[in-house]
């Protein structure tokens, strides 16, 4: 089941009265108060994108809200309407419309009301961080300063970067001195977050 906690809100009686007006004739003065919205929070941390290869971080768990009358549930924030029984499909959608309104975004064809949701749902997920994973790698070139017990690369731009060791596996063949292209993948604060299709430049 994907729900995970609820926390829904009983509705309150309706009072009832009931009026004589003759013998022959009952009639209800019965005031039906508005039926109140069960809420459920969904348990999801992550919604997956590009058949699971992708994951999208959650900053907050969506909460689902239930008409009681008409059994349709809304994603609060994410614009999105499903009939009960298609509440196991609500990861789906709401990675399909993360994905359109990024798809407009991306193209500057949002329109004003798309804006207003994407400003909604980019409050609820860490976006930053779905596009560092999403970027492709790209080519770079420098020159292995040290490989052991610390990796060291001198990027061809001046910089020079301590590698993290489940990346500098990437350089196991190359020798100290050895000038080299690769493609990398950069995270936060543009240190290298993988390294692949490693081509040796020069041998020392």
């Amino acid at each position: 089941m994907f729900i995970a906690s609820a926390a829904p809100e009983s509705p309150p009686a309706a009072a009832e009265t009931w009026r004589i007006n003759s013998p022959e004739n009952l009639a209800s003065d019965t005031e039906v108060e508005p039926t109140a919205f069960s809420k459920f929070v969904i348990n999801r941390n992550y919604l997956a994108l590009e058949g699971g290869r992708l994951l999208l971080k959650l900053h907050k768990r969506p909460v689902l809200e239930v008409n009681p009358l008409t059994l349709e549930c809304e994603v609060m924030g994410w614009g999105i309407k499903l009939s009960y029984v298609q509440a196991g499909e609500v990861d789906r959608v709401m990675a399909r419309r993360f994905s359109l309104l990024f798809s407009k975004s991306d193209a500057d064809e949002l329109t004003a009301e798309d804006k207003k949701l994407w400003l909604s749902i980019l409050d609820q997920v860490d976006f930053t961080s779905f596009c560092i994973n999403r970027a492709a790698p790209h080519y770079v070139e420098g020159q292995l300063r040290r490989l052991r017990p610390d990796c060291y690369v001198d990027w061809s731009d001046g910089r020079s970067e301590k590698i993290a060791p489940h990346v500098a596996t990437a350089f196991s063949e190359l020798e100290v001195g050895d000038s080299f292209g690769a493609h990398i993948k950069l995270g936060h604060d543009s240190k290298a977050l993988s390294v692949e299709r490693v081509t040796m430049l020069t041998s020392a």
